[in-house]
């Protein structure tokens, strides 16, 4: 698979992208960081804004009260204490009353709806007993109750015979709840408000998660700057704490929000940071490899598909459009289709070159054949010329000359000029012998087994005077009663072959003298061949083939 010219080119192009994906990856990972950090500035600037305006409104309520503790009609209740209280008043539309009271929290002198509950009247009389001589101006009631139309900013003072005192000023609850307004907040943070020591003052938004950590937060000092601290609640889920103290207070704003919420992954913001460039990128490397693919690799498979064709010597198919492809791969096209009409010309030619000097052989061959037969016809006329005791001397070398032509009869019967095939010509060998001696001759039985063996010429011609020689023998002692003559073609392993010829007493009929004895030597000299006679009746000749002589498998029979 991966040896493709396409997987390849597929890899690489993965390879090369592969460090700009991680580079946006990256980026958007990065991006996260960043919108995190961004969060927590937030809650911050959130928390220090809210503190700020807190610490307006104390400082605009502070004037006030500064104002009134200074006027002497004020501070000691004088007849126009109310009167200038009033006037204060109708200059703040933000207030609901104005009050002066007593160290026991008793209202003195007051303007407007000076209403207070005894939570509020508690909370001042500890105000007053606890500040110092000056004061500091506080947002008084410990709990906020939602029922509270008003909230206590309280500054206490000290008047002139020694006795303490307090300017209340009522601020109405919706300017109150304005200052700590939840808008903006993410959800399930909690905005409080705490005293020094950790008491706290009132809670907003609260969510459904108790934001209370285990240890107490760092409040109290009001010259600090706002902080952002990480702490776990008792359940040890960890939150984040946005502290900042309002300036001239007592008090310090909290903003809870659980740190989850904080650090939690905008998935459509982060796919859409991943997402684009990846897509950008898997879109570059289709835009490559689609156009790597059509303009390069469809011609190169038409080269391999059009090579592949001229492998088998089919040399008629040629690449076409040539006029479409990149003129690099179109040189390329072209100089195949050059190449496959000069083959296809040089094939034919050699065609017809071989096509002539096989029917040039085919001629000769058949030629030789009957001359071969000529000399046997003017051998047998000869003969029949002779006494009758005499007749014998010319049969033999009729039958050998009979059995060259039987090589050149089978080799141009095949019309695989050069090329014998064994059974056939020992078949056709057998019949001429058995003709020759008559009727009155054994039959020859000739079987095949296995896969069919075809000799060359070199080979078939010695091996059929060599066959020719020993049943001709063979029938010079043997006559129709003996039974018949069994030949048989054995392969004996991968490239060799044997042929078995079996009759009674066969072995004694094999030529040990005289011109046929060295004869029957020469055969075997040129064959190779080993011969052998495993009992009297058995001769064996066994000799190697060429592995390309063996075809068409199966069993043959063959009579003669």
């Amino acid at each position: 698979m991966t040896r493709s010219l396409r997987s390849r080119l597929a890899i690489l192009l993965i390879l090369a992208n592969l460090p700009a994906a991680a580079l946006a990856v990256g980026a958007a990972w990065r991006s996260h960081g960043a919108t995190t950090e961004a969060r927590v500035h937030s809650v911050v600037q959130r928390a220090e804004l809210i503190a700020t305006r807190a610490g307006l409104t104390l400082g605009i309520a502070e004037g006030v009260a500064d104002t009134l503790a200074t006027n002497v009609e004020v501070a000691s209740a004088g007849p126009n204490c109310s009167t200038l209280l009033g006037a204060a008043l109708s200059m703040r539309p933000d207030y609901d009353g104005i009050i002066v009271s007593d160290a026991t929290g008793q209202t003195i002198c007051s303007a407007g709806d000076a209403d207070i509950t005894s939570s509020i009247r508690t909370s001042l009389t500890r105000a007053i007993a606890s500040t110092g001589v000056t004061g500091d101006t506080v947002f008084l009631p410990e709990q906020i109750q939602p029922s509270d139309k008003v909230v206590l900013i309280s500054r206490p003072f000290q008047v002139s015979d020694g006795s303490r005192r307090a300017v209340g000023l009522l601020l109405r609850r919706h300017a109150f709840d304005a200052i700590f307004s939840p808008q903006g907040e993410v959800h399930e943070a909690t905005l409080a408000l705490i005293r020094s020591g950790g008491q706290i003052v009132s809670e907003f938004t609260r969510g459904s998660l108790d934001w209370k950590p285990t240890i107490p937060l760092p409040v109290g000092n009001q010259n600090d700057p706002p902080e952002s601290l990480i702490f776990a609640n008792a359940e040890g889920m960890k939150f984040h704490y946005a502290v900042a103290p309002v300036r001239g207070t007592l008090s310090t704003v909290v903003l809870a929000t659980p740190l989850a919420t904080l650090d939690e992954t905008d998935w459509p913001r982060f796919v859409t940071a991943v997402g684009a460039p990846l897509l950008m990128l898997i879109f570059g490397i289709l835009a490559i490899y689609s156009g790597v693919e059509r303009l390069v690799l469809r011609w190169i498979t038409r080269l391999r598909a059009v090579s592949a064709a001229y492998t088998i010597g089919n040399y008629a198919p040629r690449l076409e459009h040539l006029d479409r492809a990149p003129s690099e791969l179109a040189d390329l096209g072209a100089s195949f289709n050059t190449m496959a009409e000069r083959i296809q010309e040089r094939s034919h030619a050699l065609e017809v070159a071989l096509s002539g000097k096989n029917a040039l052989l085919k001629e000769l061959h058949h030629r030789v054949k009957n001359n071969f037969q000529m000399i046997a016809s003017l051998l047998a006329m000869q003969r029949r010329e002779l006494p009758t005791r005499l007749r014998t001397l010319l049969r033999v070398p009729e039958d050998r000359v009979l059995a060259m032509a039987s090589a050149y009869k089978a080799s141009y019967a095949t019309g695989e000029i050069g090329r014998v095939g064994m059974a056939e010509l020992l078949r056709d060998i057998a019949g001429q012998l058995r003709q020759s001696f008559g009727l009155g001759a054994p039959v020859i039985q000739l079987t095949a087994e296995g896969e069919l063996v075809r000799l060359d010429l070199d080979r078939a011609v010695p091996l059929g005077l060599l066959f020719s020689e020993i049943i001709s023998s063979a029938l010079d002692r043997a006559d129709a009663a003996t039974g018949p003559i069994d030949v048989r073609i054995l392969h004996t392993g991968p490239g060799r072959v044997k042929l078995e010829m079996i009759s009674p007493n066969l072995a004694e009929a094999v030529p040990v003298m005289g011109l046929a004895a060295r004869l029957t030597k020469a055969y075997k000299a040129q064959l190779s061949a080993d011969f052998d006679t495993p009992n009297d009746d058995t001769v064996c000749i066994a000799f190697a083939i060429e592995a390309a002589s063996q075809d068409h498998p199966g069993r043959v029979e063959l009579g003669a």
